[in-house]
């Protein structure tokens, strides 16, 4: 009876060590099984993107980018925020815009940068939103406009057409409530002054566009979804810093210079 009863808690013994030890084993690893795990933040920000870049035409030009992505990385650095996670995209388009889709999707159109007549101005706006980003406003302003259950749909496949095209045309034209708007700006003048850029040019940039949006305003888009412009520069220029003297520069004036020449060709 003994001996029946210890060969059985022997066998039971066996039993678990063995289990406890295939537990440890990475099954997904040792039989080449990839393990995903992507979020609907991720899938509907790829959606988004996908569907515009086939209605939109995409600068390729190789220095246009390389340009643009030196302010975007400089920035970045200077925040800890990890620039590879940002996708950087510019669009050929005469609107003066600048928006951001979910999974960190950055764009921005040649009617911007046109209009940008320095690096600094132009970091200010690219500054702006990637703190909408950072702060995961995208997705707030997606729940709060369309709700969840829609992102959900889209994640999933369902029904997605039609609502991917009112999704970019929330995110690409119509406003954050004030309250992010500010939360943006603020933290774009954290941003540009980690940067050793002075948030002032930011704030001049605002003001001219403002005025130039009572004589164009079909193509000065990213104003008509800012509004309150007059707001807005005052308290960036409250916020602002106004002992920071010493003031970087990222790209030469020259590469300025030729980048916009690349742009009008």
């Amino acid at each position: 009876m003994n001996k029946l009863f210890f060969q059985g808690l022997l066998s039971i013994c066996i039993f678990f060590g063995l289990w406890c030890s295939l537990q440890q084993v990475n099954w997904l690893l040792l039989l080449n099984i990839e393990q995903t795990q992507i979020s609907p933040e991720e899938t509907v920000g790829d959606l988004y993107w996908e569907y515009l870049s086939s209605e939109e035409k995409e600068i390729t030009n190789n220095f246009v980018l390389q340009s643009i992505d030196s302010i975007l990385t400089t920035i970045c650095e200077s925040n800890h925020i990890n620039s590879k996670n940002i996708q950087l995209h510019i669009i050929d388009n005469a609107e003066i815009n600048a928006f951001a889709l979910p999974n960190k999707h950055l764009l921005i159109t040649s009617g911007l940068l046109l209009a940008s007549e320095n690096e600094i101005e132009l970091a200010g706006v690219i500054s702006h939103e990637l703190a909408h980003i950072e702060l995961n406003h995208v997705i707030k302003k997606l729940a709060k406009k369309l709700g969840l259950s829609v992102i959900t749909a889209i994640s999933s496949g369902n029904n997605k057409g039609q609502i991917i095209r009112e999704g970019i045309k929330l995110l690409s034209s119509s406003a954050y409530d004030r309250n992010l708007e500010k939360e943006a700006d603020l933290k774009a003048v954290k941003y540009l002054e980690n940067t050793r850029l002075k948030s002032d040019a930011f704030a001049s940039f605002l003001y001219r566009l403002s005025l130039l949006e009572q004589i164009d305003s079909k193509h000065l888009v990213w104003m008509s979804t800012h509004p309150n412009s007059k707001d807005r520069v005052k308290y960036i220029l409250k916020n602002s810093n106004p002992y920071l003297k010493k003031e970087s520069s990222i790209l030469h004036k020259d590469t300025w210079a030729k980048l916009k020449l690349r742009l009008k060709i």
